[in-house]
């Protein structure tokens, strides 16, 4: 896939590296390699996705995220609710957006957090078995 002229983000961080949050990475890196993308899971995920170059760096919690222009939620939804509910303000700046497939929790979440800029996304894959 080319190059696109501009990015719209210079930086990305996903929160769950799995099925979803790998594909957006690798797609993220496919079509602007100069954009940073920060990856954050648990250790042993994370360095299996820097060693094989879907993120260009890791963290193991949310403030490694400081600095991305826009968060992807990729994480199961208790977690992505979860961590909405304790967003750091080192990170509020960014524009957040998630993958579950439920709006009801998310939506109730962010409203609970007037401070972040929220756009509710929704996946489009199946399982990690499928």
């Amino acid at each position: 896939m080319p190059e696109t002229a501009s990015p719209p983000f210079s930086s990305i961080g996903i929160v769950g590296l799995g099925l979803i949050g790998g594909s957006i990475a690798l797609a993220v890196r496919a079509a602007w390699p100069s954009v940073t993308v920060v990856g954050i899971d648990a250790e042993d995920v994370c360095t299996e996705a820097t060693r094989r170059g879907v993120v260009t760096r890791t963290g193991l919690t949310v403030d490694s995220l400081e600095g991305c222009a826009l968060v992807v939620l990729a994480a199961p939804i208790h977690v992505n609710r979860r961590l909405l509910a304790t967003w750091p303000a080192a990170v509020a700046g960014a524009l957040i957006t998630d993958t579950g497939s439920t709006k009801r929790c998310m939506r109730e979440a962010a409203r609970a957090r007037p401070d972040l800029r929220f756009i509710g996304g929704h996946p489009l894959g199946g399982s990690a078995r499928g």
